[in-house]
Protein backbone atom coordinates (compact mmCIF):
# COMPACT_ATOMS: atom_id res chain seq x y z
CA UNK A 1 0.00 0.00 0.00
CA UNK A 2 1.23 3.38 -0.64
CA UNK A 3 1.86 6.37 1.10
CA UNK A 4 -1.38 8.22 -0.70
CA UNK A 5 -3.22 4.66 -0.64
CA UNK A 6 -2.95 4.86 3.17
CA UNK A 7 -4.03 8.73 3.70
CA UNK A 8 -6.82 7.67 1.68
CA UNK A 9 -7.93 4.37 3.40
CA UNK A 10 -7.60 6.41 7.01
CA UNK A 11 -9.46 9.02 5.94
CA UNK A 12 -12.43 6.59 5.28
CA UNK A 13 -12.09 6.02 1.56
CA UNK A 14 -14.38 8.56 0.54
CA UNK A 15 -13.29 10.95 -2.22
CA UNK A 16 -14.20 15.60 -1.91
CA UNK A 17 -16.85 16.26 -4.52
CA UNK A 18 -15.41 17.20 -7.65
CA UNK A 19 -15.00 20.90 -8.61
CA UNK A 20 -15.71 23.32 -11.59
CA UNK A 21 -15.14 21.38 -15.46
CA UNK A 22 -14.18 18.39 -13.30
CA UNK A 23 -17.17 17.17 -12.94
CA UNK A 24 -18.79 14.63 -15.71
CA UNK A 25 -15.47 14.44 -17.85
CA UNK A 26 -14.28 11.14 -16.68
CA UNK A 27 -11.79 12.34 -13.84
CA UNK A 28 -10.73 9.74 -11.29
CA UNK A 29 -11.18 11.68 -7.85
CA UNK A 30 -8.84 9.48 -6.36
CA UNK A 31 -6.17 9.41 -8.14
CA UNK A 32 -6.51 13.21 -9.00
CA UNK A 33 -6.32 13.84 -5.27
CA UNK A 34 -3.62 11.51 -5.03
CA UNK A 35 -1.72 13.43 -7.99
CA UNK A 36 -2.07 16.40 -5.93
CA UNK A 37 -0.96 15.57 -2.58
CA UNK A 38 1.85 14.28 -4.15
CA UNK A 39 3.03 17.24 -6.13
CA UNK A 40 2.08 19.19 -2.83
CA UNK A 41 4.86 16.89 -0.61
CA UNK A 42 7.68 17.40 -4.17
CA UNK A 43 7.01 20.64 -4.03
CA UNK A 44 7.69 20.87 0.05
CA UNK A 45 10.40 19.02 -0.79
CA UNK A 46 12.50 21.04 -3.11
CA UNK A 47 10.87 24.40 -1.21
CA UNK A 48 13.63 23.11 1.76
CA UNK A 49 16.18 21.69 -0.41
CA UNK A 50 16.21 25.37 -1.83
CA UNK A 51 16.09 26.86 1.21
CA UNK A 52 19.05 24.80 2.83
CA UNK A 53 20.68 25.47 -0.04
CA UNK A 54 20.42 28.99 0.09
CA UNK A 55 21.55 28.94 3.39
CA UNK A 56 25.08 27.32 2.70
CA UNK A 57 25.52 29.50 0.02
CA UNK A 58 24.99 32.71 2.00
CA UNK A 59 27.33 30.81 4.66
CA UNK A 60 29.99 30.64 1.95
CA UNK A 61 29.12 34.52 1.15
CA UNK A 62 29.57 35.81 4.61
CA UNK A 63 33.00 33.21 5.31
CA UNK A 64 34.20 35.23 1.90
CA UNK A 65 33.52 38.42 3.37
CA UNK A 66 35.29 37.29 6.77
CA UNK A 67 38.70 35.96 4.55
CA UNK A 68 38.62 39.67 3.35
CA UNK A 69 38.44 41.12 6.50
CA UNK A 70 41.21 39.09 7.90
CA UNK A 71 43.38 39.69 4.68
CA UNK A 72 42.85 43.99 5.90
CA UNK A 73 44.21 42.84 9.23
CA UNK A 74 47.67 42.23 8.12
CA UNK A 75 47.89 45.07 6.15
CA UNK A 76 46.46 47.79 8.86
CA UNK A 77 48.92 46.01 11.60
CA UNK A 78 51.60 47.06 8.91
CA UNK A 79 50.60 50.49 8.96
CA UNK A 80 50.52 50.37 12.17
CA UNK A 81 54.11 49.58 12.51
CA UNK A 82 55.33 51.95 9.95
CA UNK A 83 53.88 55.21 12.58
CA UNK A 84 57.16 56.27 14.53
CA UNK A 85 57.30 54.55 18.00
CA UNK A 86 55.54 51.09 17.11
CA UNK A 87 53.88 49.63 19.84
CA UNK A 88 55.16 45.90 21.18
CA UNK A 89 53.06 42.61 19.74
CA UNK A 90 51.79 42.09 22.79
CA UNK A 91 50.65 46.05 23.28
CA UNK A 92 49.19 46.15 20.00
CA UNK A 93 47.33 42.82 20.94
CA UNK A 94 46.09 44.31 24.91
CA UNK A 95 44.57 47.31 22.88
CA UNK A 96 42.72 45.87 20.00
CA UNK A 97 41.85 42.98 22.51
CA UNK A 98 39.96 45.89 24.56
CA UNK A 99 38.77 47.76 21.99
CA UNK A 100 37.21 44.59 20.10
CA UNK A 101 35.36 43.86 23.32
CA UNK A 102 33.99 47.21 23.68
CA UNK A 103 32.44 46.75 20.18
CA UNK A 104 30.26 44.60 21.16
CA UNK A 105 28.68 47.18 23.59
CA UNK A 106 26.54 48.40 21.48
CA UNK A 107 26.06 45.07 19.60
CA UNK A 108 24.77 43.48 22.67
CA UNK A 109 22.62 46.65 23.01
CA UNK A 110 20.15 46.10 19.91
CA UNK A 111 20.90 42.50 19.84
CA UNK A 112 17.94 41.28 22.11
CA UNK A 113 17.36 37.07 21.66
CA UNK A 114 15.15 35.12 23.06
CA UNK A 115 17.92 32.94 24.80
CA UNK A 116 21.99 33.18 24.90
CA UNK A 117 21.78 29.43 23.10
CA UNK A 118 19.47 28.19 20.94
CA UNK A 119 20.45 24.35 21.49
CA UNK A 120 17.55 23.69 24.26
CA UNK A 121 19.90 20.94 25.64
CA UNK A 122 23.07 23.66 26.70
CA UNK A 123 23.09 25.92 29.79
CA UNK A 124 24.60 29.00 31.14
CA UNK A 125 27.77 26.91 32.58
CA UNK A 126 28.10 25.19 29.26
CA UNK A 127 28.09 28.68 27.34
CA UNK A 128 31.04 30.13 29.32
CA UNK A 129 33.10 26.80 28.92
CA UNK A 130 32.51 26.99 25.16
CA UNK A 131 33.37 30.59 25.58
CA UNK A 132 36.42 30.06 27.41
CA UNK A 133 37.51 26.84 25.03
CA UNK A 134 37.24 29.19 21.76
CA UNK A 135 38.90 32.14 23.36
CA UNK A 136 41.70 29.81 24.27
CA UNK A 137 42.19 28.19 20.51
CA UNK A 138 42.22 31.96 19.51
CA UNK A 139 44.50 33.16 22.25
CA UNK A 140 46.97 29.86 20.97
CA UNK A 141 47.11 30.12 17.46
CA UNK A 142 48.02 33.78 17.49
CA UNK A 143 50.05 33.40 20.85
CA UNK A 144 51.98 30.95 19.17
CA UNK A 145 52.67 32.28 15.89
CA UNK A 146 54.01 35.23 17.66
CA UNK A 147 56.65 32.98 19.63
CA UNK A 148 57.49 31.31 16.41
CA UNK A 149 58.13 34.83 14.43
CA UNK A 150 60.78 35.29 17.21
CA UNK A 151 63.13 32.65 15.36
CA UNK A 152 61.48 31.65 12.02
CA UNK A 153 61.26 33.46 8.65
CA UNK A 154 58.25 34.96 8.00
CA UNK A 155 57.84 33.03 4.78
CA UNK A 156 58.37 29.48 6.59
CA UNK A 157 56.00 31.25 9.75
CA UNK A 158 52.99 31.90 6.69
CA UNK A 159 53.73 28.05 5.10
CA UNK A 160 53.39 26.41 8.86
CA UNK A 161 50.42 28.31 10.09
CA UNK A 162 48.66 27.96 6.86
CA UNK A 163 48.84 23.85 7.14
CA UNK A 164 45.45 24.41 9.27
CA UNK A 165 44.10 23.63 5.92
CA UNK A 166 45.09 20.03 5.59
CA UNK A 167 44.34 19.83 9.72
CA UNK A 168 41.09 20.99 9.93
CA UNK A 169 39.78 18.45 7.26
CA UNK A 170 42.01 15.30 9.64
CA UNK A 171 40.26 17.05 12.61
CA UNK A 172 37.06 16.70 10.90
CA UNK A 173 37.93 13.55 9.52
CA UNK A 174 38.76 11.94 12.85
CA UNK A 175 35.78 13.09 14.76
CA UNK A 176 33.81 11.21 12.04
CA UNK A 177 32.55 13.49 10.02
CA UNK A 178 32.20 12.51 5.77
CA UNK A 179 33.89 15.14 3.86
CA UNK A 180 33.79 15.22 0.13
CA UNK A 181 36.52 14.25 -1.70
CA UNK A 182 36.20 17.42 -3.52
CA UNK A 183 36.80 19.18 -0.18
CA UNK A 184 40.11 17.46 0.09
CA UNK A 185 41.14 17.99 -3.08
CA UNK A 186 40.31 21.72 -2.84
CA UNK A 187 42.60 21.48 0.95
CA UNK A 188 45.40 20.06 -1.17
CA UNK A 189 45.25 22.77 -4.07
CA UNK A 190 45.38 25.72 -1.54
CA UNK A 191 48.07 23.74 0.60
CA UNK A 192 50.10 24.40 -2.76
CA UNK A 193 49.20 27.92 -3.80
CA UNK A 194 49.63 28.89 -0.22
CA UNK A 195 53.42 27.37 -0.52
CA UNK A 196 53.58 28.96 -3.28
CA UNK A 197 52.59 32.51 -1.67
CA UNK A 198 55.10 31.86 1.38
CA UNK A 199 58.06 30.76 -0.74
CA UNK A 200 57.83 34.01 -3.10
CA UNK A 201 60.98 36.20 -3.01
CA UNK A 202 62.67 33.76 -0.61
CA UNK A 203 66.22 32.20 -1.54
CA UNK A 204 65.61 28.74 0.02
CA UNK A 205 63.10 27.46 1.38
CA UNK A 206 64.37 24.90 3.84
CA UNK A 207 62.46 21.85 5.37
CA UNK A 208 64.60 21.84 8.59
CA UNK A 209 62.55 21.83 11.85
CA UNK A 210 63.56 24.20 14.63
CA UNK A 211 62.14 25.06 17.92
CA UNK A 212 60.52 28.21 15.55
CA UNK A 213 58.88 26.12 13.60
CA UNK A 214 56.94 23.93 15.76
CA UNK A 215 55.50 26.74 17.35
CA UNK A 216 54.18 27.72 14.28
CA UNK A 217 52.51 24.50 13.68
CA UNK A 218 51.08 24.36 17.61
CA UNK A 219 49.59 27.54 16.39
CA UNK A 220 48.31 26.50 12.96
CA UNK A 221 46.86 23.46 15.05
CA UNK A 222 44.92 25.67 17.64
CA UNK A 223 43.57 27.83 14.57
CA UNK A 224 42.36 24.46 12.78
CA UNK A 225 40.61 22.94 16.40
CA UNK A 226 39.48 26.18 16.71
CA UNK A 227 37.64 26.10 12.99
CA UNK A 228 36.40 22.94 13.71
CA UNK A 229 34.92 23.47 17.46
CA UNK A 230 33.19 26.62 15.90
CA UNK A 231 31.71 24.46 13.14
CA UNK A 232 30.41 22.37 16.04
CA UNK A 233 28.57 24.81 18.46
CA UNK A 234 28.07 27.63 16.03
CA UNK A 235 24.57 26.80 15.81
CA UNK A 236 24.17 25.97 19.35
CA UNK A 237 24.79 29.81 20.74
CA UNK A 238 23.71 33.01 19.96
CA UNK A 239 26.61 34.51 17.86
CA UNK A 240 26.90 38.37 19.46
CA UNK A 241 27.14 36.73 22.71
CA UNK A 242 29.31 33.68 22.23
CA UNK A 243 31.82 35.96 20.37
CA UNK A 244 31.54 38.99 23.39
CA UNK A 245 32.43 36.33 25.92
CA UNK A 246 34.96 34.94 23.87
CA UNK A 247 36.74 38.31 22.77
CA UNK A 248 36.73 39.39 26.45
CA UNK A 249 38.21 36.46 27.96
CA UNK A 250 40.77 37.24 25.44
CA UNK A 251 41.24 40.75 26.19
CA UNK A 252 42.52 39.45 29.62
CA UNK A 253 44.65 37.09 28.44
CA UNK A 254 46.28 39.40 25.91
CA UNK A 255 46.39 41.90 29.30
CA UNK A 256 48.50 38.80 30.96
CA UNK A 257 50.62 38.73 27.84
CA UNK A 258 51.18 42.44 27.94
CA UNK A 259 51.85 42.82 31.70
CA UNK A 260 54.33 39.63 31.75
CA UNK A 261 56.13 41.58 28.87
CA UNK A 262 56.14 44.97 30.69
CA UNK A 263 57.53 43.85 33.57
CA UNK A 264 60.36 41.79 31.67
CA UNK A 265 61.16 44.59 30.04
CA UNK A 266 63.21 48.16 30.45
CA UNK A 267 61.21 50.48 28.29
CA UNK A 268 58.37 51.19 27.20
CA UNK A 269 56.59 48.74 25.11
CA UNK A 270 54.59 51.54 22.92
CA UNK A 271 56.48 54.78 23.21
CA UNK A 272 54.40 56.48 20.43
CA UNK A 273 51.03 55.97 21.93
CA UNK A 274 49.97 59.30 21.74
CA UNK A 275 49.63 58.84 17.92
CA UNK A 276 45.99 59.11 17.40
CA UNK A 277 46.31 57.65 13.79
CA UNK A 278 47.52 54.30 15.46
CA UNK A 279 45.10 54.60 17.63
CA UNK A 280 42.66 54.77 14.44
CA UNK A 281 43.87 51.64 12.77
CA UNK A 282 43.95 49.87 15.76
CA UNK A 283 40.43 50.67 16.29
CA UNK A 284 39.00 49.25 12.68
CA UNK A 285 40.99 46.14 13.37
CA UNK A 286 39.16 45.35 16.46
CA UNK A 287 36.05 46.23 14.65
CA UNK A 288 36.16 45.07 11.22
CA UNK A 289 38.75 41.92 11.11
CA UNK A 290 37.89 41.23 15.03
CA UNK A 291 34.24 41.70 16.54
CA UNK A 292 32.52 41.65 13.50
CA UNK A 293 34.95 39.18 11.51
CA UNK A 294 33.94 36.58 14.33
CA UNK A 295 30.09 37.24 14.67
CA UNK A 296 30.27 37.11 10.81
CA UNK A 297 32.16 33.74 11.08
CA UNK A 298 30.39 31.65 13.09
CA UNK A 299 27.29 32.80 11.71
CA UNK A 300 28.88 31.38 9.01
CA UNK A 301 30.20 28.36 9.95
CA UNK A 302 26.67 27.38 11.35
CA UNK A 303 26.07 25.81 8.01
CA UNK A 304 29.58 24.88 6.31
CA UNK A 305 31.87 22.43 6.98
CA UNK A 306 34.53 23.20 9.06
CA UNK A 307 37.33 21.82 6.29
CA UNK A 308 35.25 24.15 3.81
CA UNK A 309 35.25 27.12 5.54
CA UNK A 310 39.12 26.44 6.30
CA UNK A 311 39.58 26.77 2.26
CA UNK A 312 37.72 29.67 1.85
CA UNK A 313 39.39 31.53 4.93
CA UNK A 314 42.56 30.36 3.25
CA UNK A 315 42.29 32.99 0.44
CA UNK A 316 42.98 35.75 3.38
CA UNK A 317 46.31 36.19 1.80
CA UNK A 318 45.08 36.62 -1.79
CA UNK A 319 42.70 39.55 -0.14
CA UNK A 320 46.17 40.44 1.69
CA UNK A 321 48.44 41.27 -1.53
CA UNK A 322 45.93 42.82 -3.54
CA UNK A 323 44.87 45.48 -0.56
CA UNK A 324 49.01 45.85 -0.21
CA UNK A 325 49.29 46.54 -3.80
CA UNK A 326 47.08 49.56 -3.35
CA UNK A 327 47.34 50.34 0.24
CA UNK A 328 51.09 49.94 0.40
CA UNK A 329 52.08 49.69 -3.07
CA UNK A 330 53.58 46.40 -2.76
CA UNK A 331 53.76 44.34 -6.05
CA UNK A 332 52.58 40.83 -6.83
CA UNK A 333 55.29 38.62 -8.50
CA UNK A 334 53.96 36.21 -10.78
CA UNK A 335 54.78 33.05 -8.61
CA UNK A 336 52.63 35.01 -6.11
CA UNK A 337 49.89 35.49 -8.60
CA UNK A 338 49.81 32.02 -9.64
CA UNK A 339 49.55 30.55 -5.72
CA UNK A 340 46.97 33.20 -5.31
CA UNK A 341 44.82 31.73 -8.24
CA UNK A 342 45.04 28.08 -6.94
CA UNK A 343 43.56 29.44 -3.29
CA UNK A 344 40.78 30.75 -5.48
CA UNK A 345 40.51 27.63 -7.55
CA UNK A 346 40.42 25.49 -4.41
CA UNK A 347 37.79 27.31 -2.94
CA UNK A 348 35.69 27.36 -5.96
CA UNK A 349 35.98 23.36 -6.18
CA UNK A 350 35.23 22.93 -2.63
CA UNK A 351 32.26 25.42 -2.69
CA UNK A 352 30.76 23.72 -5.72
CA UNK A 353 26.92 22.32 -5.37
CA UNK A 354 26.84 18.79 -6.61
Amino acid sequence: MTVHERKNTESGGESLPLKGNDAGKGYDPEAGYQSADHHLSMSEDEDEETSRLAKVLQGRFLLLLVAFLYGSLNVTLRLVYDRPGPPSASALSSSRGWMAAACFVPLLMNHKPTTIYHDATTTQSSFWRVAFELAFWNFGAQGLLALGLLSTESARASFFTQTSVVMTPILSAIAGYQLRCRVWLGCIIALIGLVLLSDSGAEKFSVAFEIGDLFCLSGAFCWSFYLFRLSSVGSSFDEVRMQAAKTLIMAFLYSGWFIVAQIQSETSLWEGWHDWISWALIFYSALGPGALADIIQQKGQAVVWAAEANVILSMEPVFTAILGLFLLGEATSVQEKFGGGLIILASIMSTSTD
